[in-house]
């Protein structure tokens, strides 16, 4: 045993040292797409490796066609970095389908061995990213910025949408509604933004004040109207308070056992909160958890280990508790204690060694048996 043990050891160690690993900075490009475009890039290829190496440079993807190497191989000194280079060419008219396309520049180590050994090859790559635009005009979001935010504050809200058609989009008129549940509270309007081209970007800020409102869960409807189009997403977002609701709990445990009593709650604050722990009393008994940190928004597990032992098959009342910042909150609710289930497995815990003996005495016996139908047999 010892001696299989020290070989694996072994040979981690040596495949440890054979094993070294490549990078490629920057791992993303993003391009627009403009008809007859030329541009030429720069990435750097990091080594890890403790002795000079040698990488394959390779194009795959939708626009491997279009990317133009200035090398196919390269010498990456030891532990540092070595540059490599190549241009996106792009005709005057792709012939590709609209919508995201990708390029991707692959650095790939050269294999080798040395006496007897092995080295793990490894592979990265660069990716070249360019949206091919739609035929007439077509408008993205890329981002709507609803965040969360405490009681009678200014919740700020940001948009950027990008043109994917073909086609200049002469004006965005954007507006956003606030809801609560079905019920429509207000109407944003937002700055216009005029001559929007191929592959630009549109941004809107705008604020709204929650200062009338109660803390709770809002919704809001974002509408962009462009040249005869529109379109449409919506974002929800909370009004905090300094509250930690108990959500959930574990409402059934075996009796005789160490049961792991679980107390579901979720934050209503934009901060985290540290030392937050609950408590559960049963029958003037109390059970605690250990302390943890509940992040904003967050609904979190707190753990307490409940001892039945004392207690008997029925239901009872559960007291618990989570406190936080100064402040707790309670919740009442029943529990059941149920009889533990037969288990062959617990059941025969620890008992290897009586079982060993039960079965050595009947093979014993059934051998003795064996031993006397076969002389009298004679």
């Amino acid at each position: 045993m010892k001696k299989e043990v020290f070989l694996i050891l072994l040979f981690f160690i040596l495949f440890v040292n054979y094993v070294h690993a490549i990078g490629i900075s920057p791992p993303l490009i993003e391009v627009n797409p403009e008809p007859n475009l030329k541009k030429d890039f720069t990435a750097t290829v990091l080594s890890t490796s403790s002795k000079d190496i040698y990488v394959n440079i390779f194009t795959k993807g939708t626009l491997k066609d279009y990317i133009k190497l200035k090398e196919n191989k390269v010498k990456v000194p030891k532990l540092g970095g070595a540059d490599i280079h190549f241009s996106l060419e792009l005709p005057n008219k792709l012939n590709l389908e609209p919508g995201k396309q990708y390029g991707y520049v692959m650095v790939e180590e050269g294999s080798s061995t040395s006496g007897g050994s092995f080295q793990v090859m490894t592979s990265v790559g660069l990716t070249i990213l360019a949206f091919i635009p739609y035929p007439g005009k077509y408008l993205e979001i890329t981002d709507f910025k609803v965040p969360n935010v405490k009681e009678n504050e200014i919740l700020p809200i940001e948009i950027k949408a990008v043109s994917r058609g073909n086609e200049i989009i002469n004006q965005i008129d954007a507006t956003i509604e606030i809801y609560k549940g079905d019920l429509r509270l207000e109407t944003l309007y937002l700055d216009k933004v005029t001559n929007l081209k191929s592959g630009d970007t549109a941004y809107f800020s705008t604020e709204f004040n929650t200062k009338s409102y109660k803390p709770g869960v809002y919704n809001t409807k974002l509408i962009l109207r462009y040249d005869g189009n529109k379109l449409e997403t919506e974002r929800s977002f909370e009004i905090g308070t300094l509250l930690v609701e108990i959500t959930n709990y574990t409402r059934k445990h075996y009796k005789d056992d160490i049961s792991r009593f679980i107390v579901s709650a979720k934050s209503h604050w934009n901060d985290p909160l540290d030392n937050v722990y609950a408590e559960v009393i049963i029958n003037d008994t109390k059970f605690k958890s250990s302390p943890d940190r509940i992040n904003p928004f967050e609904e979190s597990g707190f753990l307490i280990y409940l001892d039945t032992h004392n207690f008997d098959v029925g239901y009872y009342n559960a007291n618990m508790t989570i406190f936080y910042a100064n402040r707790s909150t309670s919740l009442i609710s029943g529990i059941e204690i149920i009889k533990k289930p037969f288990n062959l497995g617990d059941s025969l815990k620890g008992k290897t060694t009586q079982i060993l003996v039960i079965v050595i005495i009947i093979l014993l016996i059934l051998n003795l048996l064996w031993l006397i139908k076969k002389k009298k047999d004679e």
